[in-house]
C-alpha cells in the first residue's frame, strides 16, 4: 500500500505597493438622505460617546448636518476622540482636555461593504491642532471653536519618509508592548493597541508620534520613545516589513511515490519574516513538523525567522499521510503594508497652527495572502503513472475592489506536475471583507 504524491510547481505571489497614491473615496449611491447612527470604533472609551453631556452634540455617533454632507461626498467624518468625547467638554460637562485628543474615531462610506465603517485615525503631526471637535451643526471646529474645513483625503503625509510610513502602518495594525514614563504612562498601560482601552489607544498614539515627531530632549515623551521604540527597535521592525510581501508554497516528493506513513515535504518560501503565518494541514496528513530551515510551528502558527525582507527564506515542513485520500494545505498571512493606510486632513491655509494629518488603517482594504494546496494520496502504488505533465500558467488578474490603485497587481498562476494523483495549488490575494 503506498500513496502516490506528485511534485507540484512552485507558484509565487507578490504585491507591488504604490505608496503616494491616494485611496479613492467611496461615495454612497444613492446618498444618505437622513441622519443615521455610525458604528462605534473598536475597543472601549473612558466616556460614552453617545452621552456627551454639556456639549453641542449629545450623541457623537450621529451623522447629521455638515457631517452628513461630508459623508455623502465620500469624506471621513471625525466622530469622537480617544476618550469618547468632543468639543472641549466631556460627559457631565467636565473639561476633558484642551481639545479633542487623538486618535479620532472617524466614519466613512465603504462601497465594498455597502455601509459606514468606523476606524481610528492616528495623528502624525504632534505639534499641530487635532481639529476633531464638532459644533452643533455637525461641522469641524479648531481649538478656539472656529469653524474649519471638513477632512479631505491626501496621498500621504509629506513630512514622512517611506520608513516612517512603514513603521506607522505596522504599529496601527499590530500594536506594540508599552512602558510609559511620567505624563506618558497612561495609567500604567502595558500595551499600545488601537482596539483596547482609552489608555492603551493613547499609548499607541504616543508611539506613532515617536516615529513622526521624534524628540531628543529630556521630556517624558522622549524618554518613553527611547524606552519603547528606539533606533534599534525601529530597525528590527523594518526588517519585518517587505516592500513586496510574497508567499510561495510547493509540495514536493522524491521521484518514487510516497507511501502512506512515509514523509511528504512541503516547501514554503517567503519574505514575511518573524510574523505569524497561519497554517493548517488536514485530510490524511498527520504529524507535521519543521524539518529544515529557520522556522517554528506551534498551534498552527508558522513563524519564519530572518533579517532581510528583500530576500526570500525557504523552509520545509514534513507531513506524514496516514491514509489514502486528500491532503489539504492552507497558509495565510497578513503582512503590514502602507497600501491600506489612508491619509486625511482638514486643510485650512489661514490657520497659524495647521491641522494634523491623520493616518487611518482601512481594515476593509487589508491585504491577505492565501495559499492552498490539495493532493490525492492513493492506496494503490500502481494507480498512478510516473510521467510528467507539462506545467501550465494562466493569466493575470488585478484586484479591483476597494482602493484598487493601492492594492497593486495580483498574478495568479497554476502549475501541475502529476504522478497519477491529481495535485493542485492556487494562490489568492484579496482584501479582507467586514462581515
Amino acid at each position: 500500500m503506498s500513496g502516490a504524491i506528485g511534485a507540484v510547481l512552485a507558484l509565487v505571489v507578490s504585491m507591488i505597493a504604490f505608496s503616494g497614491i491616494a485611496a479613492q473615496a467611496d461615495v454612497p449611491d444613492p446618498p444618505s438622505a437622513a441622519e443615521f447612527t455610525a458604528p462605534l470604533c473598536p475597543g472601549s472609551t473612558a466616556f460614552d460617546p453617545t452621552q456627551n453631556a454639556g456639549a453641542p452634540v449629545l450623541d457623537l455617533t450621529s451623522v447629521f448636518g455638515e457631517r452628513l454632507v461630508t459623508y455623502n461626498a465620500g469624506g471621513i467624518v471625525p466622530l469622537y476622540d480617544a476618550f469618547g468625547g468632543s468639543v472641549l467638554l466631556g460627559p457631565t460637562g467636565t473639561v476633558q482636555s484642551e481639545a479633542a485628543y487623538p486618535p479620532m474615531c472617524g466614519t466613512r462610506y465603504v462601497a465594498s461593504v455597502g455601509h459606514a465603517v468606523s476606524e481610528w485615525m492616528f495623528c502624525t503631526d504632534r505639534l499641530s491642532q487635532s481639529c476633531g471637535d464638532t459644533n452643533g451643526a455637525g461641522g469641524l471646529v479648531d481649538h478656539d471653536g472656529s469653524p474649519i474645513a471638513p477632512m479631505t483625503s491626501l496621498a500621504r503625509n509629506p513630512r514622512l519618509d517611506s520608513d516612517q510610513e512603514k513603521l506607522i502602518a505596522y504599529l496601527i495594525q499590530n500594536g506594540h508592548a508599552y512602558q510609559g514614563v511620567g505624563d506618558q504612562s497612561w495609567s500604567g498601560a502595558t500595551r499600545a493597541v488601537s482596539d483596547g482601552t482609552t489608555d492603551e489607544r493613547a499609548a499607541l498614539q504616543t508611539l506613532i508620534w515617536c516615529i513622526s515627531d521624534p524628540a531628543t530632549d529630556a521630556s517624558d515623551f522622549a524618554t518613553t520613545c527611547d524606552a519603547n521604540i528606539d533606533a534599534g527597535e525601529q530597525a528590527r521592525l523594518l526588517r519585518m516589513i517587505p516592500d513586496a510581501p510574497s508567499l510561495e508554497i510547493a509540495l514536493s516528493s522524491p521521484t518514487t511515490p510516497v507511501a502512506v506513513g512515509d514523509t511528504a515535504r512541503l516547501a514554503i518560501a517567503t519574505n514575511i519574516l518573524n510574523q505569524p503565518i497561519q497554517l493548517a494541514i488536514g485530510g490524511s496528513a498527520a504529524d507535521v513538523a519543521v524539518c529544515s530551515g529557520p522556522a517554528t510551528l506551534s498551534a498552527g502558527v508558522l513563524t519564519v525567522a530572518g533579517t532581510d525582507p528583500t530576500a526570500t527564506t525557504t523552509i520545509e515542513l514534513c507531513a506524514v499521510p496516514s491514509e489514502a485520500g486528500t491532503v489539504t494545505v492552507d497558509a495565510s498571512a497578513t503582512p503590514p503594508s502602507t497600501s491600506h493606510i489612508g491619509w486625511s486632513q482638514s486643510v485650512n491655509p489661514l490657520l497659524t497652527v495647521p491641522c494634523q494629518v491623520y493616518g487611518t488603517f482601512h481594515e476593509t482594504q487589508e491585504l491577505r495572502i492565501d495559499a492552498t494546496g490539495r493532493l490525492q494520496v492513493h492506496a494503490d502504488a500502481t494507480s498512478g503513472t510516473a510521467t510528467d505533465t507539462p506545467a501550465t500558467l494562466s493569466g493575470a488578474e488585478l484586484a479591483a475592489t476597494g482602493g484598487a490603485a493601492n492594492l497593486g497587481a495580483l498574478w495568479l498562476g497554476l502549475g501541475l506536475l502529476g504522478f497519477g494523483g491529481a495535485a493542485a495549488l492556487r494562490r489568492v490575494r484579496h482584501p479582507r471583507r467586514d462581515s
